[in-house]
């Protein structure tokens, strides 16, 4: 369904925007995109030329979305972590 890859972008957006400001703020890894998103279209692409069942790839999309999920849920977890000690919560008088 349309919504689910619209979901699955979106969540790959988020997942390499965090990646993006991981490598600007602490250095630690590269800005290279995901290289299982690749994998996921070349499945795409030949599940479409072999057999039109969605099924396989409704599942193959929800398994991804929620791998990719995890990811952002991590990453925004250890970005929290560091970058908490800087943040001010309130304003002492």
């Amino acid at each position: 369904p349309w919504y689910l890859a619209s979901l699955v972008i979106t969540g790959y957006s988020s997942d390499y925007i965090l990646n993006s400001m991981q490598t600007y703020f602490f250095g630690v890894s590269s800005r290279h995109p995901d290289p299982a998103l690749l994998l996921l279209f070349a499945g795409v692409a030949i599940l479409q030329l072999v057999s039109w069942n969605v099924t396989l790839l409704i599942i193959i999309f929800w398994i991804y979305g929620l791998l990719i999920a995890g990811k952002i849920f991590w990453r925004g977890r250890n970005m929290w972590q560091e970058l908490k000690v800087f943040w001010i919560w309130w304003n002492e008088r």
